[in-house]
């Protein structure tokens, strides 16, 4: 299940802006993807922001190790997909350890990056106008 499945959970809510208390529904096409790379790591940032202030609210932050997990998780989620009806229990038994273990490697892998990363995203606009988004360490944010 990628970000955007995950994200229509809380789709079309209102939401308050915690900088600037503006209200504002997330709608499919407010959630981006920028690539990224901050401390060497390469990733793809997932993201809404506020309408009116710009602020950035990280949705997921997805790297390698992270398409890899849920590329494995979802091979679990199909092998007892193919399971269900055969009536062997061992073999499901042995596929729900699976898919916890896999679910738990993917859920920790997320901490993890969220922990590696607990700062915050902002846009910056350059002389030229050029908009980006920089990665700013909790202790350099005012």
């Amino acid at each position: 299940m990628d970000i955007k499945e995950q994200m229509k959970e809380i789709m079309d809510a209102a939401v308050t802006c915690d900088k600037c208390n503006h209200e504002f529904v997330i709608k499919e096409e407010s959630i981006m993807k920028e690539k990224m790379e901050v401390k060497g790591l390469k990733f793809d940032l997932i993201y809404f922001y506020c309408p009116k202030c710009k602020k950035i609210y990280r949705a997921s932050i997805q790297d390698r190790k992270y398409y890899l997990l849920v590329e494995e998780l979802d091979k679990v989620r199909k092998e007892v997909r193919d399971n269900f009806g055969t009536f062997d229990t061992t073999k499901a038994n042995k596929l729900n350890k699976k898919l916890k273990k896999k679910s738990n490697a993917l859920k920790n892998h997320v901490l993890e990056m969220n922990n590696k990363f607990s700062g915050e995203f902002a846009f910056f606009v350059d002389s030229k106008g050029n908009r980006t988004i920089e990665y700013i360490e909790n202790d350099n944010i005012n």
